[in-house]
């Protein structure tokens, strides 16, 4: 297996990283000029970040998924097919595709359900069904970042409540993200949280 789980872990350290140096520029600029960074304007990054991280997050889930359908391993050896394994990358994502022009890796349920039509008892049905509510949570965040409908904020809102017990004012997810948690002595912004729990389920998957 090419070290997938290395780059999606790159691009989500990334991601925090770019939201780390916008707060630093903030609080490096002079009284006169901190409303260029207002709240608003620090949120929007927050959700850009977010949303290029679960976009990764999906394409890790995705490129992974199609090589071990093709028998590629990783530490702990192949998965099983319930089938036979794919001669090529492209007959594999034909298969995954099943006539239609593209599946979607957003909704940790389609994916288990897709893991459970090729192969038996794989590591993307387990790791993602261990850690559903989770994971659901974290993409309806990026649900409520690309659309603005009354579902998407609802679902965000829910997404808030099983996280961190409450809701944000106007359902904003940047307001969410770059709130902080208390980690015992320490603490972190949801975002860098987020990405820290994805770099790890991403580990699971492809030890």
């Amino acid at each position: 297996m090419p070290d997938i789980c290395g780059y999606f872990q790159y691009r989500a350290t990334d991601a925090v990283a770019l939201t780390q140096a916008i707060e630093q520029v903030k609080a490096n600029l002079p009284p006169a000029r901190q409303s260029l960074l207002h709240y608003y304007r620090l949120q929007l990054v927050y959700e850009l970040a977010y949303l290029r991280m679960f976009c990764n997050w999906e394409e890790f889930l995705e490129q992974t998924f199609l090589r071990y359908l093709c028998g590629y391993e990783c530490s702990a050896g192949p998965e099983t097919p319930l089938l036979t394994f794919s001669s090529s990358i492209t007959r594999a994502e034909n298969l995954v595709l099943a006539g239609h022009q593209f599946v979607l890796w957003h909704n940790p349920v389609t994916v288990i359900r897709r893991a459970q039509t090729c192969f038996r008892n794989s590591r993307h049905e387990q790791v993602i069904a261990s850690n559903l509510s989770r994971i659901e949570s974290f993409s309806h965040i990026r649900h409520r970042i690309a659309h603005h409908n009354a579902d998407a904020k609802a679902k965000f809102d829910t997404a808030c409540m099983m996280l961190c017990g409450r809701r944000f004012p106007g359902s904003r997810p940047g307001a969410f993200l770059r709130d902080w948690v208390n980690l015992g002595a320490t603490r972190r912004r949801w975002l860098d949280v987020i990405a820290n729990e994805l770099c790890n389920l991403a580990q699971q998957i492809v030890p």
